[in-house]
């Protein structure tokens, strides 16, 4: 057996080290939670499992994303949390309670967070490991490189959730606001219908009958508000009043008049979404 000749230049390159021990580098990646949670879910994926349905901190934790490092993900979670907001908003046409517009784009995002929340780490520690083994150092610095790469973010739990919560209060402030304004808005309305209860029976003592004109009542309409009388008869008539900066309507009746709303009492001014006035269905 003949052996190979020395290098020329006196020297070679030292054998690349042995693999080492990867379940120390995945944990290294991880962080102290390797132990509580992720060994058991890395060794389901592993072993070709489909792996834990979820993982809790994720679909709880608001910014779960940020804390592992998914900056774009993260901002693609919040910018899919605000059009979730927006359409519950848009689809309750503004009759559910403020909490839920929030709340349940929050549920739904969370649990995408949940189920793959455990896949995505996974997916990223695998490369990380690839890319240090690649480098073929020694298992010390490979576990010092891998806890470089890994772990959970300073800046996420810190600026993150901060800067989200500051978004949050504006927006809910400006809900407020908004909430008041159409408070108004109603208030306005309801206080025309039941001056209008005033001027109709002042005009029937005066003419044994009710009208449908305006103009022919000593009535006058807010600015905004737009009044419109129905079903006008010697024993009754109703009424809908709308604004042009709400889409509520609200609507009264007295004697023989319409409800305009299902429920409604007579002489008492009631409100809701458009669609639900009778004198609108077809």
């Amino acid at each position: 057996m003949t052996t190979p000749p020395p290098d020329p230049a006196g020297s070679s390159d030292p054998p690349p080290p042995p693999p080492g021990d990867d379940e120390e580098l995945l944990a290294a990646y991880v962080g102290p939670n390797w132990r509580r949670h992720y060994q058991r879910s890395f060794a389901a994926f592993r072993a070709g499992s489909f792996g834990p349905p979820i993982n809790v901190a994720a679909a709880l934790a608001p910014q779960w994303l940020a804390f592992r490092g998914f900056w774009l993900l993260q901002l693609v979670a919040c910018f899919l949390y605000w059009i979730g907001a927006a359409t519950v908003g848009e689809v309750s046409s503004g009759m559910a309670d403020d909490w839920l517009v929030f709340v349940l784009p929050y549920v739904a995002l969370g649990g995408i967070e949940g189920f793959v929340g455990d896949r995505l780490v996974y997916w990223r520690a695998k490369r990380a490991l690839a890319r240090v083994r690649a480098r073929g150092l020694a298992q010390a610095e490979a576990v010092a490189a891998m806890r470089k790469a890994g772990g959970v973010s300073v800046v996420g739990p810190v600026l993150i959730p901060a800067a989200s919560f500051a978004v949050i209060f504006l927006l809910i402030d400006s809900m407020g606001h908004g909430h008041s304004h159409e408070q108004a808005y109603v208030a306005a309305m309801k206080s025309d219908l039941r001056n209008l209860v005033t001027a109709e029976e002042a005009y029937f003592a005066d003419n044994v009958t009710y009208t449908g004109s305006l103009t022919n009542m000593s009535f006058t309409q807010s600015t905004g508000v737009t009044i419109t009388v129905g079903s006008v008869s010697g024993i009754g008539w109703s009424a809908t009043a709308t604004h042009n900066a709400t889409p509520r309507v609200c609507g009264i009746y007295v004697g023989g008049g319409t409800p305009p709303f299902d429920g409604a009492n007579e002489g008492e001014p009631k409100c809701g979404p458009a669609d639900q006035v009778v004198q609108h269905r077809h």
